[in-house]
């Protein structure tokens, strides 16, 4: 089987993947570029970014290139081998080499395209071989049973670095496991879709934690001797004094993991057993995003979209850390973006890089602070400001004064919802009349977990569930709604969900709620009002999707249970 020549009639793979109608051209566009021949990185993209369907994309490309497609009653049997393989060519290249039940050797494979890694792994075997493609969640399951990660909590804590892996490293100056160590927790955390990485030094052991899709797990830790070496390493890497491990140090750092140029900012803290580390994975996209990508329900987007209509103000968006703001302002900011307008940022880090946008980041060190920041862009003549975050009195302040001197100004604060958001402003200190003035409206989010496409179990709300529970009557479910319940699976590794998706609320300040802020109307009072105007509440979207089978109840009332 030949799967350097696919059957296309002369067609690119992307603009055959284009006349599928999975993704337009001009997506593909901003991902790719001009880029011909895209790599198994590069396609992986479009899972990563959740832009095509993971199976039909695999479907489409064993057409593509006329080879089978893994059958999926089959998956659950395959048993990976690869006793004399790096299990980091592996996973770097999504390989997986299995054997049939008569002893036939089988490889499955994400993107047949790149065949110079399938060529390779085809000669260590040195017998003929069976193509089959698989979908990228397959595939991430098969790996994770092969590198033993799927066994979560019960898993050995004695997992040492690849004997591969050292070999390659021991005539470095450096040559220490822990470099290896290090480096493989960056890539499984990267390969599990992991947004935060936790090390925490207890009594006799180590534990490794990662934050995915929102909730932390359990991994396969390095022996609890190698502890203090691996922060140290970590610190190095990060511009940190390694010598001080008494007090909480902050620091950041860029490095290569695999094929991409990866931020991470690193915290420290001494604990009674030695130092944690925290460290947040920053991946700067340069992929332009749209409002209808980010979850948005249609009266909410035109809601938002009427707000970014406006040519001067102030436009908010709230939440805590970590649920998704600055991916909506990114997508608020492509919408404005085209040459009629100059668009600056000032962002703590810069996350997105988008064409045609001025953006800085804070330097604290040299005095470019928000604040600093919003005086010089004044001068720049610009139309769009967006502020990173409103942290402080003085930042506050400036901001509200550019919103009422005629630039449209997008931000973001951290506050539970709309409303709070607006009078977490106001205690900050910006008068009522000048925030009344100045804001255009607030758009509140949080993050819940998709389900696993291929475990959710349906489900009908009893009246018992309703009564054991009563928040599930407060956000919106009545008895005989027809939910989704989450199981586990292997390809979502027993959690039951894969994935997250934003639920909204927006507030526009309309007269009626402009009066009652100015006469000090609190919270509660501002909220009943946009409700009655005919706000959707997040608690409300959320049980909107989860009842279109997005989501479940159970997350719903986790994550929005707090009003």
């Amino acid at each position: 089987m030949n799967i350097h020549h696919p059957v296309t009639g002369g067609e690119g793979l992307l603009e055959a993947l284009a006349g599928t109608g999975m993704i337009g051209r001009a997506e593909l566009h901003n991902l790719f570029g001009e880029l011909v021949e895209p790599g198994t990185a590069d396609i992986y993209r479009l899972v990563e970014g959740q832009l095509v369907d993971p199976d039909a994309l695999a479907a489409f490309l064993a057409t593509y290139y006329e080879l089978p497609l893994a059958e999926r009653e089959e998956l659950a049997q395959i048993e990976p081998i690869a006793q004399h393989l790096s299990h980091r060519f592996l996973i770097d290249n999504w390989l997986l080499p299995h054997r049939t039940s008569d002893g036939r050797l089988r490889i499955g494979v994400f993107f047949p395209g790149d065949s110079e890694p399938i060529d390779a792994l085809l000669a260590a075997f040195g017998e003929p071989a069976e193509l089959w493609v698989m979908s990228a969640p397959d595939l991430e399951s098969g790996l994770l049973r092969l590198t033993g990660s799927e066994s979560g909590a019960s898993a050995s804590t004695d997992v040492t670095p690849s004997d591969d892996a050292i070999a390659g490293l021991r005539d470095l100056a450096s040559g220490a496991p822990v470099v290896v160590a290090v480096d493989d927790m960056f890539r499984r955390a990267l390969d599990l879709r992991a947004t935060d990485i936790h090390l925490e030094p207890m009594r006799g052991r180590l534990i490794l934690r990662f934050r995915i899709d929102g909730v932390l797990r359990i991994m396969p830790s390095p022996p609890p001797e190698m502890a203090e070496a691996m922060v140290s390493r970590i610190k190095v890497l990060a511009g940190m004094d390694i010598a001080e491990r008494r007090k909480p140090q902050d620091g950041g750092m860029r490095i290569r993991v695999g094929e991409r140029d990866i931020e991470f900012r690193v915290a420290t803290l001494a604990s009674i057993h030695g130092e944690t580390v925290a460290l947040r994975i920053l991946q700067r996209e340069s992929a332009l995003l749209d409002l209808g990508s980010v979850g948005l329900g249609t009266r909410d987007r035109r809601a938002l979209e009427r707000l970014l209509d406006h040519t001067h103000g102030m436009i908010a968006v709230a939440g805590p850390t970590g649920s998704g703001k600055t991916t909506t302002l990114a997508a608020a900011l492509s919408k404005l973006n085209d040459p009629g307008r100059k668009i600056v940022t000032i962002e703590d880090p810069v996350e997105y890089q988008i064409p045609g946008v001025v953006q800085a980041q804070i330097q604290p060190a040299i005095g470019v602070t928000f604040e600093a920041a919003i005086r010089s862009f004044v001068r720049q003549d610009p139309d769009v400001i967006l502020v990173g975050e409103i942290r402080d009195r003085d930042t506050a302040r400036v901001a509200v004064q550019a919103a009422l001197t005629g630039h449209l100004v997008l931000t973001t604060v951290h506050a539970n919802t709309a409303t709070a958001a607006f009078t977490r402003l106001r205690d900050l200190g910006v008068e009522t009349y000048l925030l009344v003035g100045a804001m255009r409206g607030v758009l509140s989010q949080r993050l819940v977990r998709k389900l696993c496409d291929h475990c959710k179990q349906e489900a009908i709300m009893s009246e018992e569930e309703i009564v054991a529970e009563p928040r599930y009557a407060a956000v919106g479910f009545k008895p005989g709604d027809r939910v989704h319940n989450a199981v586990g699976c292997s390809r979502c590794a027993g959690a039951g969900y894969r994935g997250r998706i934003a639920v909204f609320e927006v507030l526009t300040l309309s007269d009626e709620i402009s009066r009652l802020a100015s006469n000090g109307a609190d919270n509660l009072e501002i909220e009943a009002a946009a409700i009655a105007a005919g706000m959707t509440t997040m608690s409300q979207d959320a049980a909107a999707k989860a009842q279109t089978g997005l989501t479940s109840p159970a997350e719903v009332i986790r994550v929005t249970g707090f009003r």
